[in-house]
């Protein structure tokens, strides 16, 4: 993943890109629910590297005043813990909220979501947060105010996509490095183990 952003002219605080709300914070335990209506986004549905939903979301009946329905193109936010992150939801296709420990970020047309979501993972983006964040140092949270005055190196649309790209290159690269090594050192063990074998049987 790209670690820093370049100097740009345009800077804008979050707070009037985008629109931020909380997210649902149930009276109770959460239990999945067959009767369930509303997909119940939590942190655990997500992959180890935050890059991916794999699990199929807990479903339940959301009481109390109306929850914030997520619908494409909102931007999730982990507000509460050491390791903040934001991901961009692409599509929504059934009713669906999110925990209470999310901010649900919701930008204008001056942003593009997965730019922001990029953005919001950095590491220099989660260490000022951080830095900012209540709660203590075990389990900080970041308030919405400090989530709203961030700034925002803001680029063109186009340059922002661009950016969104190349990161995704990035990680893809990783990925496959990654993959890689791991073949390797199970040919090198596969090696090691069949030359001990041939050494015993002498």
């Amino acid at each position: 993943m790209i670690k820093n952003v370049k100097k740009m002219k345009k800077n804008a605080r979050l707070g009037d890109l985008a629109e931020i709300k909380g997210g649902y914070a149930p009276r109770r335990g959460v239990e999945d629910e067959k009767a369930g209506e509303v997909a119940f986004l939590q942190v655990g549905d997500f992959s180890e590297d935050r890059r991916r939903i794999e699990k199929a979301p807990t479903h339940i009946n959301p009481e109390g005043s109306n929850p914030r329905m997520l619908q494409a193109g909102d931007v999730l936010f982990l507000a509460k813990g050491r390791k903040p992150f934001g991901y961009a939801l692409n599509k929504v296709e059934k009713p669906m909220i999110a925990a209470g420990y999310f901010f649900i970020v919701r930008p204008s047309d001056r942003v593009v979501p997965e730019y922001l979501a990029w953005f919001l993972s950095l590491e220099n983006t989660r260490r000022h947060l951080l830095k900012e964040a209540g709660g203590g140092t075990h389990m900080p949270v970041v308030r919405r105010d400090v989530l709203e005055s961030i700034e925002i190196p803001l680029p063109s649309l186009e340059v922002q996509r661009a950016v969104v790209e190349l990161a995704e290159l990035m990680e893809e690269e990783a990925d496959l490095l990654e993959k890689m090594k791991r073949l390797r050192a199970q040919l090198v063990g596969g090696m090691l183990r069949q030359l001990i074998e041939e050494g015993d049987a002498q």
